[in-house]
């Protein structure tokens, strides 16, 4: 049986640069932090499994938070620009 494509992660350099700045933080909490280093990698053409052995984290979540990117992003980018967030 094919194993199922990865769902694709894209960013533009401001949400980038945004996801840099939460892994680097030490305020910010470690659920966050490792979404984004997911997003990260993922948009840097990592494999699920290369993230996983990477970053240390579990399979099962790298494979859910891409989705979940892959899902929620572009609507995320088409809301109001006042509503999104500036660096």
């Amino acid at each position: 049986m094919a194993r199922k494509q990865a769902a694709l992660v894209e960013l533009d350099e401001q949400e980038s640069n945004i996801l840099r700045k939460i892994v680097h933080s030490r305020t910010l909490g470690l659920s966050l932090r490792e979404r984004s280093q997911i997003d990260l990698g993922a948009a840097d053409g990592l494999t699920n499994r290369q993230i996983v052995k990477d970053y240390g984290v579990e399979e099962h979540r790298v494979s859910l938070w891409r989705t979940r990117w892959h899902k929620y992003h572009e609507p995320w980018k088409q809301l109001d620009h006042e509503l999104r967030p500036t660096p």
